[in-house]
């Protein structure tokens, strides 16, 4: 059964990350062309937040597992072929 409202809520969560990286994360690997007046230092916490509410969800482990290796191998040969590791050393 779909909940509206947690399904919003994760979505929030997952942009509040995602802005987190774009605003500081970004700025300390690449740096901005033009200087933001905003950032989202607590944006992180929004991971703690996603996993807590998929927890819920979880038991669908059947659909989530291929999903979750799919994603794996797909960064894994992008990573590689576009040589990006160099990026976390």
């Amino acid at each position: 059964m779909r909940i509206k409202e947690r399904d919003a809520l994760r979505g929030l969560a997952a942009l509040a990350v995602v802005l987190f990286h774009y605003t500081t994360q970004f700025e300390k690997l690449f740096g901005h062309s033009n200087e933001l007046s905003w950032s989202m230092p607590y944006g992180d916490l929004g991971v703690h937040l996603f996993f807590m509410i998929s927890g819920f969800v979880i038991s669908r482990f059947s659909r989530l597992y291929p999903a979750y290796w799919l994603a794996i191998i797909l960064t894994t040969a992008v990573v590689w072929t576009y040589g990006l590791m160099d990026l976390w050393t």
